[in-house]
């Protein structure tokens, strides 16, 4: 009998020297144990398990059932139900179980529990039970934002109102949503089997490709383009594409693109008609200015040769008359002039790249006349090399440059300032005086042709001027637009492609 007591102290001991070592190993970490002894009424929670649930080991007893405490009373019979199968089935059915526990602070924990019985009687009956704690609050957390964010961005993905598609790296859609199989009239399923060239139409799909290789070779961030699609019926529609790529964060390598579609086709046919439209409406004003010049210069013939003739025979009203007559049909005739030019601006010009340096020179000395009767200081910063129509934006630089000095404030030196930066794809112009200003409820009607806000007899023109500057920056695809104080100055913006 005695030496069976002392093997059960030694055996002691030792039990008691691992479980420190262990405690030792597990301090710090987010990992407890115990070990539930059913034969001697025994059970055993280590520090390390107090600790993960805010208590110290005095604080905490370690006693059969003092678990209950601590788990969530919602998800305890679940807890039960795991653990009393490993019992019945004699540890065939696996006992781990997530549930929710109570931090000494009153906080919610989410805790995996995982025992194994280890020791059981000639009847069949479980004597001792060992088991671990493991805090997973964090994955849990990681893994709860996660689904919020998989459930936002379904969210987004269906209902943002534009078609939207996950492309693989071979160019084959991962998924799309409701708008685009709506819009293209494929389902997700077909959408997989193709690649997006297969719905593109023949003559956009070679830039799409292209963007895309560069996209993923990391040569361009993202890009956006227009572009016809061939629906599944054969139709074609135009559409706005914009295409990003995600990568992973880790290594930087692809994973998918995601593209937007936006169905254009009503904007494209808006827009050519009213491009017909407006190619009617040049032509009429064309037709009828030119039509108009015969007329008018026999009118300043014959009004020149009656004041050559009987100048000084007439009473001076008649005089007066026949020079009101003289001065109004000159201004027909800038009027008509100034009419022709607008309707002759066209893309029948090439494309050509330019040094806008010596373009802006070319303009300065054609002005010099000007420039130094009324002492004007011209600023001119450093200028791109972009592909523009040459002759149209030297008349754009005249007539901006031209304005400046007209509009000026009377006993002021006028200083005008011409520069260029690179926004988002474009370059913009910007070219400032420290004229008369423009109220703000001007600013858009003075790109309107024959808008005048000021009487004739203060500034001459004939209020085409901007006019012709709006259509020339829409030849370039461009803006155009003024931000100005009154008695302050004007600075004309304007936006050509790069």
């Amino acid at each position: 009998m005695g030496e069976n007591h002392d093997r059960i102290n030694e055996l002691e001991k030792e039990l008691a020297n691992a479980r420190n070592v262990l405690d030792t190993t597990l301090e710090g970490t987010n990992v407890g144990y115990w070990d539930w002894n059913i034969k001697e009424g025994k059970e055993y929670m280590s520090p390390s398990s107090k600790l993960l649930f805010g208590y110290e080991d005095r604080e905490f007893p370690s006693k059969p059932g003092s678990w209950k405490e601590l788990i969530h009373p919602d998800d305890l019979p679940v807890f039960l139900e795991t653990f009393n199968k490993h019992i019945e089935t004699k540890g065939q059915s696996p006992f781990q179980q997530e549930a929710r526990y109570f931090h000494k602070d009153g906080s919610i924990l989410w805790v995996i529990c995982k025992g194994k019985a280890v020791e059981w009687d000639k009847e069949g009956k479980v004597l001792r039970i060992v088991g671990s704690y493991q805090n997973i609050t964090t994955q849990k957390t990681t893994e709860k934002n996660l689904e919020e964010s998989e459930i936002r961005f379904r969210l987004t993905f269906e209902n943002l109102g534009a078609g939207m598609a996950l492309v693989g790296l071979d160019g084959r859609p991962i998924v799309t949503n409701g708008v685009l199989q709506r819009m293209l009239q494929y389902t997700n399923e077909e959408f997989t089997q193709m690649t997006f060239a297969d719905f593109t139409h023949p003559e956009d799909a070679t830039e799409d490709l292209g963007h895309y290789k560069d996209l993923i070779d990391d040569t361009i961030k993202n890009y956006s383009m227009e572009k016809r699609y061939i629906r599944k019926d054969g139709k074609e529609i135009w559409a706005d594409l914009s295409v990003s790529l995600a990568r992973d964060q880790l290594t930087n390598k692809p994973l998918y693109a995601i593209g937007m579609v936006k169905d254009i086709s009503e904007k494209k046919k808006a827009m050519n008609d009213l491009l017909k439209s407006s190619k009617q409406l040049e032509q009429f004003a064309y037709v009828a200015s030119h039509d108009l010049q015969e007329p008018l210069r026999t009118v300043n013939s014959f009004t020149s040769m009656f004041l050559d003739k009987y100048s000084g025979q007439l009473d001076e009203e008649a005089d007066e008359y026949l020079g009101y007559i003289n001065e109004a049909s000159n201004r027909m005739k800038d009027l008509i002039n100034a009419l022709l030019d607008y309707s002759r601006i066209d893309k029948k010009n090439t494309i050509e790249t330019a040094d806008c340096n010596e373009l802006m020179a070319t303009v300065l000395l054609d002005m010099d006349t000007l420039i130094k009767e009324t002492k004007t200081e011209v600023e001119i910063g450093r200028l791109p090399t972009i592909p523009v129509y040459k002759t149209e934006l030297r008349q754009l630089f005249q007539n901006l440059i031209s304005n400046a000095i007209k509009f000026r404030k009377p006993e002021t030196t006028p200083r005008i300032k011409i520069e260029a930066s690179k926004i988002s794809g474009y370059w913009q112009f910007t070219v400032a005086d420290n004229g008369i200003g423009i109220d703000d409820q001007f600013r858009e009607k003075i790109f309107m042709i024959f808008q005048r806000l000021h009487p004739r007899s203060e500034y001459e023109g004939t209020g085409i001027g901007l006019a012709h500057c709006k259509k020339i920056i829409q030849m370039h695809e461009g803006n155009i637009w003024v931000e100005s104080d009154l008695n302050v100055g004007s600075t004309f913006f304007f936006t050509i492609p790069t």
